[in-house]
């Protein structure tokens, strides 16, 4: 049994070696370029030209291998970028597709977007409003104390240091407050913008014309499948004249 165990394994090993210097001496002869530019075949490849790229082939003639040549610098480089620019536009698909299906989960209609605008607007001028009467609040304050300073020095008197501290603490809080109204102010324009792009976004996601996105959330369809138009609003409805009494009319005649 061992006798035979040890033939198997001598006849698959030697089978193996045979394959493997069969793989081996495929390779006949290589094509490739001389430095003069002259494709020429030989039974092997200098080893400056290899950079040039080369052809493997066998007895038959067929080709086993093909090495491209090397590429330049340049090319290199060009290479990388298109690779990178490759996997941004990628990355930037993945992202796009994410924020798509945030944006189709917030808005069901382009309405929705522009209801959620016009509620952070009006919070954001809230918010300045609020800023803009600490102002004045501290602004009349602040008239006070100057007042108060005044006429201490029309008696002679030098200001108090705690009037002269109060208006310097009051400067730096009007100061304060007027950077927040414009930090708002460049707040609400942003969250405009933004929200402009969700509402362009919107609408081409759920594929409604421009016009009858603006109008209404989703396009309404009358029996025959057509889009419909929207309602006009009851204030621009035609304003009718008030029925005449005809008592007022007799009176009116008389």
């Amino acid at each position: 049994m061992k006798a035979l165990l040890t033939a198997l394994l001598a006849f698959f090993g030697t089978t193996a070696a045979f394959a493997q210097g069969a793989q081996v001496k495929q390779c006949e002869w290589y094509r490739f370029e001389n430095n003069d530019g002259i494709t020429v075949m030989a039974y092997s490849i200098p080893a400056d030209l290899v950079h040039k790229g080369y052809a493997c082939i066998d007895k038959e003639g067929a080709i086993v291998k093909e090495v491209p040549r090397e590429l330049t610098r340049a090319e290199i480089a060009k290479r990388d970028a298109e690779e990178k620019k490759k996997k941004e536009e990628e990355a930037a698909g993945v992202a796009r597709a994410r924020k798509d299906q945030e944006l189709t989960k917030l808005y069901a209609s382009p309405r929705d977007v522009e209801e959620a605008r016009d509620r952070k607007v009006l919070s954001i001028e809230a918010a300045m409003a609020t800023t803009k009467s600490n102002i004045e609040r501290l602004k009349l304050q602040k008239q006070r104390l100057e007042q108060q300073a005044a006429d201490r020095e029309r008696e002679g008197l030098a200001p108090s240091p705690d009037i002269l501290d109060n208006l310097k603490n009051l400067g730096i809080q009007i100061s304060d407050k007027e950077s927040e109204v414009t930090a708002r102010k460049l707040e609400k324009q942003q969250v405009v913008d933004q929200f402009e792009l969700d509402l362009a976004r919107i609408k081409l996601l759920y594929g409604l014309p421009t016009d009858m996105a603006a109008e209404s959330g989703t396009p309404q369809s009358n029996a025959s499948g057509k889009t419909a138009a929207r309602p006009a609003s009851t204030t621009a409805k035609t304003t009718e004249s008030p029925p005449v009494n005809a008592t007022a009319r007799t009176e009116a005649l008389r």
